[in-house]
């Protein structure tokens, strides 16, 4: 039974298995020579060698099934997203920009909400990744040049990226591909910068009133004239039904609340009405010193227990430290609050004896709602929407130009028959005519195979070209020796200038996220917030808090529409700049890897792994990047993105104000809604924690890797030097693929790199890839290969 590469491949083969089976074809085909392998020698033992015949199973990054799992999951989040908005619209209508999703009038506590918010960023982050990994996969390859373009630009001394996306490359596509590549780009920054905030949590905040009242309020018989809440009265009237509250019960209830408290008298112990301390000009003997409200104006949710610490303030300005019960307790016993006024002189401080309540805390845990916003919704699944034209368009392009064809065998004079096994097989001539390879060289592999079946006549005259040596301006005028023989670092394989681009755009960022979390924690110690680890893991992951808010100043100024897109512009930037840094790694990373693959060439046989696989070729990885890599760098990336939305976010408040019934009950309040930025300390330390480890991670494969030449049987030649380090250099890898003209199915085959001796020519031939069985190395003498004369067979034959 025939057995195909799937069961074996000729490079698994011992170098004796491999001669005993192209000298058994020899003596069955009548074929002179066994040197290089051909379609013809192998297909009746390996079928799938030839193309035309294999039976090869498709795989998932075959680039043609890539590519149409890539266009369904667009099309497939297109359809979620665009179902959300209609969805959304329907139920809601199109008059409001920001509905209720989730919570409030339909149930929900705010636990149930907060895990719905988490997860649901959770989703959007995963999804937001996987397209921009897709959107990075089609990018790729739209600024994959073509040989044509290749050519042309070897042609005017110049050279282009493979493997890659570059600038250079940019500048030498055209412009419809131009246009394709900056619309996938800019609507992956787009979606980054708006999808995050298409779902929002929004938390209950309430409005009350404080009264401060003599040590002998009950004795007044004067009514309240600067009174503004019936609350306070209701109080004063009631004193010996409503609620009272020790220092240490009313710290407890009070400080750091948010929602579902009601009004209060805060009494004096050391404050009579025969001091005249009342902020009342008409009545200074007046029992009620000062009372206030609770937000007043939206943005006064986060004051909301500054009152408490006015003992910590001056006046015209809030309390130093920030109001919470874990601060406030220890000062129980001696509790005192200070009433500024702008006369220095009519300043009360006012220590507490207790607090009379008028009702009891009133529980609000289910009015935390789960918000959209269908104008983001709707931006969003536009953006979506021109991004699946885009993946189409690159889809179509790569279908339609860019697939391997079969290779198609002409016999020159009919068949010859053959009998390998004891079947008779028709055996094609070896002088097959191969379709022309894809035009995009997307993976090094590609371009391997296209300057191996289609000379370029513009390197045929190099022995050696590594990229330093195409750098040089002299290069397309002299010929040069191979004398960098150290092993070299894997970091070397990528530019400076790439390097330097993206490491010092990794350390800004790095640095100023550090900054700014230095920053929050100073702020944070200096008004009283424990930071301890366990305090700021405690405080929760993405969770609102009073004390973790940024430019409520701008935000408050600009109102509740603009307040709202400016904050969702500013909590989604750093999305954006994420995605930008990602691009720059993966390109870096990609140069490393493809340097690596290609010298992998010199230590054994191996296919050549392609974009478009044909016969026994292997398939690509996510293209350059094996899986180990690339799913690690997705699920990181996909990690960081969502540790970013739960450490800067948008921040809503739902308002509610007392009813004047009792029992005490609220009842909502929209224009006291606001929107705001928050942040979460323990989720920039995780957000930092993975960025610090992507760029420790790249810095330690670029600087702690080697390329280096390995034997992978014991039976083959230790080369003593690598392969030239061409890194992604289109002239670079043309130079070292020029094959011997017999060895005329080469890019179909496992290929290794070597010097192949031109036989009839003495000791000349040159360094190429090659199935040759005799393979050699030329020895080093003082640190330079001693280069046998270069074979003009390999210049002129095909000529």
């Amino acid at each position: 039974m025939l057995r195909t590469v799937n069961d074996v491949e000729l490079a698994n083969l011992h170098a004796e298995s491999q001669v005993s089976l192209l000298q058994d074809c020899q003596r069955t085909i009548n074929t002179p020579s066994t040197r290089f392998a051909s379609i013809k020698i192998l297909e009746p033992w390996f079928p799938d060698v030839n193309p035309q015949f294999a039976r090869r199973n498709k795989r998932f990054f075959d680039r043609d099934v890539a590519l149409f799992f890539i266009q369904l999951l667009s099309v497939l989040v297109l359809g979620f997203n665009l179902s959300v908005t209609i969805y959304a619209l329907v139920r809601f209508g199109a008059h409001s920009n920001i509905s209720d999703f989730l919570g409030a009038e339909s149930g929900g506590s705010c636990a149930l909400v907060k895990v719905w918010n988490r997860w649901l960023h959770f989703g959007i982050n995963a999804l937001s990744t996987i397209l921009l990994g897709a959107s990075n996969y089609c990018a790729q390859l739209l600024l994959a040049p073509t040989r044509e373009e290749v050519n042309k630009a070897h042609s005017r001394s110049r050279w282009l990226d493979i493997g890659v996306q570059s600038f250079r490359n940019f500048r030498a596509v055209g412009p419809k591909r131009q246009i394709l590549w900056a619309v996938l780009m800019l609507s992956s920054g787009l979606l980054h910068l708006f999808w995050n905030s298409a779902v929002f949590m929004a938390n209950p905040v309430s409005k009350y009133s404080i009264g401060y009242v003599t040590a002998d309020f009950v004795d007044d018989v004067q009514p309240w004239q600067r009174l503004a809440s019936p609350d306070l009265e209701h109080i004063r009237n009631n004193t010996s039904t409503v609620r009272q509250l020790s220092n240490k019960d009313c710290i407890a209830e009070y400080a750091g609340r948010l929602s579902g408290l009601s009004s209060l008298l805060v009494v004096s112990s050391d404050v009579m009405m025969a001091d005249e301390r009342s902020f009342d000009e008409g009545n200074r003997q007046s029992s009620l010193i000062r009372n206030e409200s609770t937000l007043v104006i939206a943005m006064d949710w986060r004051l909301n227990s500054d009152w408490m610490c006015t003992a910590w303030s001056t006046y015209g300005t809030r309390s130093k430290y920030t109001c919470t019960r874990k601060f406030l307790e220890p000062q129980a016993e001696n509790w005192t609050v200070i009433q500024h006024h702008e006369d220095p002189n009519r300043t009360v401080s006012i220590k507490v004896d207790h607090c009379l309540v008028l009702d009891n805390l009133q529980d609000m845990q289910d009015r935390c709602v789960l918000r959209i916003s269908k104008m983001i919704l709707g931006l969003v699944t536009v953006l979506n929407l021109i991004k699946c034209v885009c993946i189409a368009q690159t889809v179509r392009m790569h279908n339609q130009f860019g697939i391997h064809r079969n290779v198609r065998a002409e016999p020159s004079d009919g068949s010859i028959t053959a009998k390998p096994n004891n079947s008779v097989r028709t055996i094609l001539n070896s002088k097959s005519h191969l379709d022309p390879v894809a035009p995009y060289l997307v993976t090094i592999g590609d371009a391997i195979a296209s300057f191996l079946e289609e000379e370029d006549s513009h390197t045929k005259q190099c022995i050696f070209a590594t990229k330093r040596d195409v750098e040089n301006k002299g290069f397309w005028d002299t010929h040069r020796s191979y004398s960098n023989l150290a092993p070299e670092r894997w970091y070397q394989a990528a530019s400076r200038r790439r390097w330097i681009i993206t490491m010092f755009l990794c350390a800004a960022t790095i640095g100023t996220v550090g900054g700014l979390l230095r920053m929050t924690l100073s702020v944070q110690q200096a008004v009283g917030v424990d930071i301890s680890l366990p305090s700021l893991w405690g405080y929760g992951f993405g969770a609102q808090q009073q004390w973790a808010l940024a430019l409520t100043g701008v935000t408050d100024h600009l109102g509740p529409s603009k307040g709202f897109f400016f904050s969702v512009f500013f909590a989604n930037s750093f999305q954006v700049i994420i995605s930008a840094l990602y691009l720059l790694y993966n390109n870096l990373l990609t140069a490393m890897i493809v340097a690596a693959e290609w010298n992998d060439y010199i230590s054994e046989p191996k296919t050549l792994r392609m974009s478009a696989p044909r016969g026994v070729q292997r398939s690509n990885y996510f293209l350059s990047l094996p899986y180990r890599y690339s799913v690690t760098l997705m699920i990181l990336s996909g990690l960081l993105h969502w540790f970013i939305s739960q450490s800067v976010f948008v921040v809503q408040t739902v308002a509610y104000v007392p009813k004047d019934t009792r029992p005490l009950s609220f009842v909502r309040e929209p224009t006291l809604d606001i929107s705001c930025i928050g942040f979460s300390s323990i989720g920039i330390i995780l957000a930092l924690s993975v960025g610090c480890l992507l760029v420790l991670s790249l810095l330690t494969i670029g600087f702690g890797s080697t390329y280096s030449a390995r034997v992978v049987r014991t039976e083959d030649q230790q080369p003593q030097y690598t392969m030239p380090l061409v890194s992604t250099c289109s002239a670079a890898i043309s130079a070292n693929c020029h094959k011997h003209p017999e060895d005329t199915h080469c890019a179909l085959m496992p290929l290794r790199w070597g010097f192949v001796k031109d036989v009839s020519h003495g000791n000349g031939g040159r360094f190429t890839f090659t199935t040759a069985v005799d393979l050699a190395y030329p020895e080093v003498i003082g640190g330079e290969v001693q280069m046998p004369y270069f074979s003009q067979v390999f210049t002129h034959a095909r000529e």
